[in-house]
């Protein structure tokens, strides 16, 4: 589920059963951050109190039905902040395109005191790029403490599927690891890849820079930056061998990692 830090859209795990595991997923989301992601920095703008009272999934629409509660108090930032967490909630699952807004049985016209048209379904690509720049990560956790070398993995949609991921430390760039390839053209898509850093240690930070292939045109959007912050464990004279020795494959980098591990992933979702 994605939860909110710093007023952009961050990844949350929860364990979920099947066969329904789409109406679990939100319904997740509904009972808002653990106390341990609170203390990460993590928030909800979906008010408590908020239910879930239907789920129907056809064709690729996921009509969510919510209780009054859900468009409660705060203004248009927190309604829109609120509309995309169950919106990428809802659209992680293959099976599901977009989310058609239900209020107490009744489908929405106007959503809010600010009066948001949500009269139509909302997709990924209707929800606004400051809340997600061009990519989600997911693992490391942030502020995780990391060996070299890493896996990082995460979600994007990015301008022609590619982008450069900056590692940063003491603020200089270090590093870039590139082209990663994701999703292009409104379509989001998982990424994986490896850094790799020898003779560095201490606090770093990934950071992704999303200008949508404007360029610097004045016209242009702002450029929206997503930042990873971690701490690189200095390593052994062994470990250091290990990263520069050939012909390593992915397994094996996976199994040095020394990152949190994601929590568990909910099945191939299923027609709720």
């Amino acid at each position: 589920m994605y939860f909110l830090r710093d007023e952009q859209l961050v990844i949350a795990h929860r364990e979920v059963t099947g066969p329904a595991v789409l109406s679990g997923a939100l319904t997740e989301l509904l009972a808002a951050p653990t106390a341990d992601e609170i203390a990460d920095g993590l928030h909800s703008e979906i008010p408590a109190g908020t239910e879930l009272l239907g789920v129907n999934l056809v064709d690729g629409l996921a009509t969510v039905d919510l209780s009054s509660e859900a468009e409660g108090g705060g203004g248009s930032l927190s309604m829109t902040a609120r509309i995309a967490q169950i919106v990428f909630t809802a659209t992680q699952f293959p099976n599901v395109d977009e989310v058609l807004f239900w209020l107490d049985g009744e489908p929405v016209t106007f959503f809010g005191g600010e009066g948001i048209v949500l009269d139509e379904p909302v997709s990924r690509n209707g929800i606004q790029r400051t809340f997600t720049g061009g990519l989600l990560f997911d693992t490391p956790a942030h502020g995780a403490t990391v060996r070299s070398p890493f896996v990082v993995t995460g979600e994007g949609d990015v301008f022609e599927g590619q982008f450069a991921i900056e590692v940063w430390a003491d603020g200089v760039q270090i590093d870039t690891v590139a082209p990663v390839t994701a999703g292009a053209w409104g379509n989001w898509a998982d990424f994986t890849t490896t850094v790799r850093l020898d003779d560095v240690s201490g606090p770093i930070q990934l950071i992704v820079r999303d200008g949508g292939g404007c360029g610097t045109d004045p016209e242009c959007p702002p450029v929206v930056e997503t930042v990873l912050p971690l701490v690189l464990a200095p390593l052994t004279a062994h470990e250091r061998s290990w990263v520069r020795s050939p012909g390593r494959n992915e397994r094996e980098l996976h199994r040095q990692q020394v990152a949190v591990p994601p929590g568990p992933v909910a099945s191939t979702p299923q027609q709720p």
